[in-house]
């Protein structure tokens, strides 16, 4: 996999970018936000440190990761907000995974359809031939963006549970390029 650009679009009013340490306010400030929308499926929401030193680590840790090709971390902004954080995480090289998280306030509104073409276009453009999504089997919100996205649905498999409202059961979705 090629590295995908450090700015994306993603619909007419979301721009998705490699966030900066000066955004480490404004990420804390959208998971404080949507902690409650978050724990059920984000092991973050419970198990990172609170503050800004560690939010700031984190975009270090993310920069690094997205300049050496390990993974590539977008924070998703609206208006200039930070509303939200998503990803592309390389598997080998066919294929990568996306992901994504947004902002209580913007949840219903098309933002992660929007961002998860996006993704899967970026993934795709840096040469990927399949892009997947998976998310916890409760978590049907994920599974109905995917099934809206045309990604066909492989099953399930077992994963560790590392948030409350997960049931340590995967559903696995596979988008593959078409010629």
């Amino acid at each position: 996999m090629q590295t995908p650009p450090v700015a994306l679009t993603a619909g007419s009013d979301l721009e998705l970018r490699l966030l900066h340490e000066d955004d480490a306010a404004a990420l804390q400030r959208a998971i404080d936000e949507s902690r409650d929308h978050l724990t059920p499926f984000m092991p973050f929401a419970t198990a990172d440190p609170p503050g800004l030193s560690h939010r700031r680590s984190w975009i270090a840790k993310s920069r690094d990761a997205f300049r050496t090709g390990q993974r590539f971390h977008y924070g998703i902004l609206r208006a200039g907000e930070v509303i939200g954080e998503c990803s592309i995480h390389p598997v080998d090289g066919r294929m990568a995974s996306i992901g994504f998280w947004v902002h209580v306030a913007h949840v219903r509104q098309g933002v992660a359809s929007a961002v998860a073409v996006a993704l899967t276009k970026a993934a795709l453009q840096a040469g990927c031939d399949l892009v997947r999504i998976r998310h916890d089997r409760a978590n049907a919100a994920s599974g109905s963006i995917a099934a809206r996205l045309g990604y066909e649905r492989l099953g399930e498999e077992p994963h560790a549970i590392d948030a409350p409202g997960q049931t340590g059961t995967s559903v696995v979705w596979l988008l593959t390029r078409t010629v």
